[in-house]
């Protein structure tokens, strides 16, 4: 695999931080505090990697506030749910040790804002293992290519030596519209069937797959 590939651009929630069930307490707590039906779990799981704006824009159309405020009334929901820090999934850390110690370049491409993604690096005290990330209100909100195409262009490795690992069909998509490899995770936003539906090169189950298909 090593001698395939470079580059290994991760997505962040659901597919190296456990966050998935936060993110659907908050979606959940958000809609209470609109008086509206919450979505369903299958409706939140599906915007899991846009940008907050377009994933409460698609969850909550009917609301007439403007998308600023949204997105601060959403934040300070999470605020009141992330009393206890979100944890990794485990085994992470050593998936990105050996990753590194076989000499993979890592990224990082997500959803999340620029200060949410320093924050996450900071308390959980992965960032030294990333030499470049993009997140949504960076670049345009995934599927949209520019995020690899940023972070390729920065650390100067081509598409042909880039793949992209994600538990979304927006990961994958964003992936094949960049035109590099993929590889789906099924423990985080979405299944195995719906990101078989992108034809990713892999799906794995586990943090410890992830880890042994790189050991090949």
């Amino acid at each position: 695999m090593r001698q395939q590939f470079d580059l290994i651009v991760f997505d962040w929630d659901g597919t190296l931080m456990d966050s998935i069930g936060k993110i659907i307490a908050c979606v959940d707590k958000l809609a209470c505090h609109l008086q509206l039906p919450a979505p369903s779990e299958a409706q939140t799981r599906a915007i899991i990697g846009l940008s907050l704006a377009e994933a409460l824009a698609t969850l909550f159309p009917q609301v007439p506030l403007s998308s600023q405020l949204l997105i601060d009334i959403f934040r300070q929901q999470f605020i009141e749910v992330d009393a206890v820090p979100t944890p990794l999934f485990v085994g992470v850390e050593s998936l990105l040790q050996q990753l590194t110690e076989q000499g993979f370049t890592l990224a990082v491409a997500t959803g999340k804002s620029k200060v949410g993604l320093d924050t996450a690096l900071q308390q959980t005290g992965l960032g030294h293992y990333f030499k470049a990330s993009r997140t949504s209100d960076e670049c345009s909100s995934k599927p949209h290519p520019q995020m690899l195409h940023e972070i390729m262009q920065q650390l100067n490795i081509d598409a042909a030596r880039t793949i992209m690992i994600g538990d979304s069909r927006l990961d994958m998509q964003m992936g094949k519209s960049a035109e590099v490899a993929t590889i789906g995770v099924s423990y985080g936003a979405q299944d195995k069937c719906l990101l078989a539906l992108e034809q990713p090169m892999a799906i794995v189950d586990s943090i410890e797959a992830l880890a042994a298909h790189f050991r090949q």
